[in-house]
């Protein structure tokens, strides 16, 4: 029912408000709309929170998605940005790699790095514009049922 209601125009109760201390922006309204301008294909939407910041000239932006999937559902996410299921990899191992920056609205809380994992994901074309995406999967192990973090960014951004 949310669903019907999100797509009649009423505010979507998934996404993020905005935060009055950020620059003005314009944001994507609905989430099918996100998904689209990014080319991401989500298998579920198990505790799904999300928050688009666009560029106000239009050429670029993020899309932030937090989710808390299953095993299954999370493989399959993976398998549908591209990358490997299997390919999991503990962010302390990875030496260069560092968190996106976050807005303030999200209040997104990462526990230390050891508890993080992350997957490579190759950039995409795609989506409204056939523009690549960079994408960000970041996932935390420190609670049952796991978030996942996912940030995708149009190069312009």
């Amino acid at each position: 029912m949310s669903l019907l209601v999100a797509g009649c125009g009423a505010s979507d109760p998934r996404k993020y408000p905005p935060h009055p201390e950020e620059d003005v922006t314009r944001g994507i309204e609905t989430l099918e709309e996100a998904l689209h301008r990014y080319a991401i294909d989500l298998p579920c939407q198990d505790g799904l929170r999300w928050f688009s910041d666009e560029n106000i000239i239009g050429s670029g932006g993020v899309l932030y998605i937090r989710l808390t999937p299953s095993d299954a559902c999370l493989r399959s996410l993976v398998s549908n940005l591209g990358g490997d299921p299997a390919g999991e990899r503990r962010v302390r191992d990875e030496g260069t790699w560092s968190l996106p920056q976050i807005p303030l609205n999200l209040d997104w809380r990462f526990p230390p790095d050891h508890d993080l994992g992350t997957y490579k994901v190759p950039q995409r074309m795609g989506g409204a514009r056939n523009h690549v995406t960079n994408t960000h999967l970041i996932v935390d192990h420190t609670e049952v049922p796991m978030t996942v973090f996912l940030v995708s960014r149009s190069p312009d951004s």
